[in-house]
């Protein structure tokens, strides 16, 4: 069973969930893989404690470019001219290729009558296959490299690796820890899943985008459960959250420092030695989660 943890805006949480969802099936239910889907700012490693040991590293290189074979251009100019990404420019009167704004769409190429335009494929970022110091969790993550953009086919080739691990070593679960918002790595990382659990602040921003990230899961077929995390600084909005989502909410999570504290420590929150007032509603949540939904 894949299940996705969303947000639809950063700081509500989203983490939090997931890596103690992680933690806990794989202690106390049955094998887990988990999986970040953030390929740009992957932090769900430190949550599980860090690396413990590193099981495979992988270039991915997915983005198709081009390039400009100098000595037979022409200069005819048509390249630059029909650019709909602005990714040709001119030096010295000659068309050059900028590599991070080029989309791989080959127009030019169709266009070039000298035939002085040539495809490749880049590397732009890794994938990485780590056991977590907690739990001996399998993980697997996206790295991005600075400058790309092509988040969405990276979390894809994440969420693959990810299955195989899975079908590998027999595991039941896959929990998926999305990037935050509601772009490109967020509807990959929710393709596919069979469970998308929404967290959401009491706050407006938050409602917002979890409104966005439901239309979303609606869209794709993944059934959505919604989560509320410090839930108690606001409760006026809780009742807002209720009427705008309209959507089954399987746990309440109240406000605690400990939270932060034990993200800090690089410790899950389940283990984390002082445990605050989030410690039962936490646990409960995990149970319900397993006995009533997975």
């Amino acid at each position: 069973m894949e299940i996705v943890v969303v947000s639809g805006k950063g700081g509500t949480g989203k983490t939090f969930i997931a890596s103690n969802l992680a933690f806990y099936l794989n202690t106390q239910v049955s094998p887990t893989v988990a999986v970040d889907a953030d390929v740009e700012e992957p932090d769900l490693i430190l949550a599980l404690g860090g690396v413990k040991e590193t099981v495979e590293v992988l270039s991915i290189g997915n983005a198709t470019k081009v390039r400009i074979i100098e000595e037979k251009c022409t200069r005819c100019l048509k390249c630059f001219n029909n650019c709909r990404f602005k990714a040709i420019t001119l030096l010295d009167g000659r068309p050059f290729v900028k590599e991070e704004l080029c989309e791989g769409c080959m127009l030019c190429a169709l266009l070039c009558p000298a035939d002085a335009i040539e495809e490749y494929v880049k590397v732009i970022g890794r994938l990485y296959v780590v056991k977590a110091r907690y739990g001996e969790l399998n993980v697997v993550y996206g790295d991005l490299d600075v400058g790309e953009r092509a988040t969405g086919k990276l979390v894809f080739d994440v969420k693959e690796k990810a299955r195989k691990i899975t079908s590998n070593i027999k595991a039941k679960y896959i929990i998926v820890d999305s990037a935050a918002g509601i772009g490109c790595p967020v509807i990959s990382s929710i393709s596919g899943s069979d469970l998308t659990l929404i967290v959401v602040e009491p706050s407006i921003t938050s409602i917002t985008g979890a409104k966005r990230v439901l239309k979303i899961a609606k869209t794709l077929k993944s059934k959505p459960l919604v989560i509320i995390n410090k839930y108690d600084l606001n409760l006026d909005l809780v009742e807002k959250i209720k009427e705008e989502l309209d959507t089954e909410i399987i746990g309440y999570i109240p406000y605690d420092t400990g939270i932060v504290e034990a993200y800090t420590s690089m410790k899950p929150y389940l283990i984390y030695e002082d445990k605050g007032k989030a410690y039962n509603s936490l646990v409960k949540l995990l149970e319900d989660l397993v006995s009533t939904v997975i």
